[in-house]
């Protein structure tokens, strides 16, 4: 069975850490995506896989009802996601800030797009130490016309999409504060829609997006 080690800041300086054994799976599998629950003692680990849909937002309450029956004092969210709706990825990360989720990136799993924002939504956001960490970021592109949008000169575009690019920056400031904030948002501004900018460990670390790392042992 694996063991998860979570590594603060100050653990690392400490020398030490914290070691949480994850059992008793469960699935749940709705709109898009698929959870896997497990726990140890007071901590509950989930790692969610799939596309994010229109109405992705939803599953949420099925997960929080698993959650809470395992009475979780501390939740490690792991993410295997490669995109999707925006708008569902914001009230899907918004949902997990308010209940103090934290947000995990291993060395196996790939967030790219609009998970990435969901990636921010940890209230300690970890990832493996390895060059193999991928979070992929690019542009808003409007589905409808397929316009990829530069954040900086958004003032001409239609209102829905200026108010899609608004929601972006203010949920990304929200979630990092505005200097790590407006990391994140200068990354994404980086790479086209068609294309992505890939951010290892330490341009993540750097930035501010993540706490720190955590290790499999």
């Amino acid at each position: 069975m694996k063991k998860i080690t979570i590594l603060t800041a100050a653990l690392i300086s400490a020398g030490c850490a914290q070691v949480r054994i994850y059992n008793n799976p469960e699935k749940v599998s709705d709109f898009g995506l698929t959870t896997v629950i497990s726990d140890y003692q007071s901590a509950c680990h989930v790692n969610i896989t799939g596309s994010i849909g229109l109405d992705s937002w939803q599953f949420s309450s099925k997960l929080f009802e698993s959650i809470e029956q395992r009475n979780c004092k501390i939740t490690y969210i792991t993410l295997n996601i490669d995109g999707g709706d925006i708008n569902s990825a914001i009230r899907i990360g918004t949902s997990f800030r308010v209940r103090g989720y934290n947000t995990v990136l291993t060395k196996e799993t790939k967030c790219t797009s609009a998970c990435s924002l969901i990636f921010l939504s940890g209230n300690k956001r970890y990832i493996a130490n390895s060059d193999e960490v991928v979070l992929g970021v690019h542009r808003i592109k409007d589905s409808r016309s397929n316009t990829c949008y530069d954040f900086s000169g958004y003032q001409a575009i239609a209102n829905d999409s200026m108010r899609a690019i608004d929601n972006f920056k203010k949920y990304s400031i929200r979630m990092l504060g505005v200097a790590s904030g407006e990391n994140f948002i200068r990354f994404a501004q980086s790479a086209h829609c068609n294309d992505m900018r890939y951010l290892n460990s330490h341009e993540l670390i750097s930035s501010g997006i993540s706490n720190g790392y955590y290790k499999f042992e």
